[in-house]
């Protein structure tokens, strides 16, 4: 039974359906130095259903405190950052290797020319919460994107 369930989280967690999320983030994000930091938030806050809604409902005037005034969408936030940690590198490394995004010294990740031709992963929901996420941390610099989403270490 559990190589079964092992087997369902590798289908769901699957790091090439994965990349879509995080290629379609750094589509809408401007850059700036240290931004694949900012890679970590993206699958924790888009497939968690809570913070996906809070994010796809915010509007045009909304910031980042606007997503923690309901604590149930970013509760556990932490744990489930040390939890997709391993595949949010799985899929960097892929969407550098396959030239989606590019690596920079300053430890930015740019996005490259070539556009991914399929979105087999990526809902509208859950790209309207994408742009809204990329729309309310623009200003907003890393450090303290991640102390006020409570998150003391990655």
């Amino acid at each position: 039974m559990a190589r079964a369930i092992d087997s369902i989280y590798s289908i769901i967690n699957n790091p090439f359906k994965l990349m879509e999320l995080i290629i379609k983030f750094y589509f809408h994000c401007e850059n700036r130095d240290n931004d694949i930091l900012l890679a970590y938030l993206i699958l924790p806050l888009t497939l968690n259903e809570d913070s996906r809604k809070k994010l796809k409902n915010l509007n045009k005037n909304s910031d980042l405190f606007s997503l923690v005034k309901d604590t149930n969408s970013i509760i556990g936030l932490e744990l489930m950052i040390e939890e997709y940690k391993d595949i949010t590198n799985k899929c960097i490394q892929l969407a550098i290797s396959n030239g989606y995004l590019e690596l920079r010294d300053n430890r930015s990740l740019v996005k490259t020319d070539k556009i991914l031709q399929n979105n087999f992963f990526i809902s509208n929901e859950m790209n309207r919460a994408i742009e809204k996420f990329a729309m309310i941390i623009k200003s907003i610099d890393i450090v303290s994107i991640y102390r006020i989403l409570g998150v003391k270490k990655i």
